[in-house]
């Protein structure tokens, strides 16, 4: 029982290493799907003359239906896509702070355990 703190800074470390190995592996993907969303956007923006976004009717465009619709399907999935990753990040940093605080504090009360065994 007095050795637990150790084991909760590694739970800590390695949500924090889980964070960084996800936005390694992870950020190429996403920014990837996301510039293809992004260029696709632009042509079809460029080509209708207007702006794309959530209200935008691609139905009402006789010209290019499909690419509207794929537009708007890989911009609403994009944005899918970074808002989960931007939960997970927050809940391994939430957990990795509340871990890391517990390990803190019990290693704090084993030290003060400790000193008052020795006197």
């Amino acid at each position: 029982m007095k050795e637990i703190y150790k084991y909760l800074y590694i739970v800590a470390a390695t949500c924090i290493i889980g964070i960084g190995s996800g936005f390694v592996t992870l950020s190429p993907t996403v920014l990837n799907y996301e510039k293809e969303a992004n260029l696709l956007k632009h042509k079809v923006e460029s080509t209708l003359k207007i702006k794309i976004n959530q209200e935008t009717e691609c139905k009402e465009q006789k010209t290019l239906i499909e690419e509207c619709n794929n537009a708007l399907y890989l911009l609403n999935t994009s944005e899918s896509y970074i808002s989960l990753l931007r939960s997970i990040v927050n809940l391994l940093f939430v957990i990795s702070a509340m871990v890391f605080s517990l390990g803190v504090y019990l290693h704090i009360l084993v030290f003060i355990h400790n000193r008052k065994e020795k006197t």
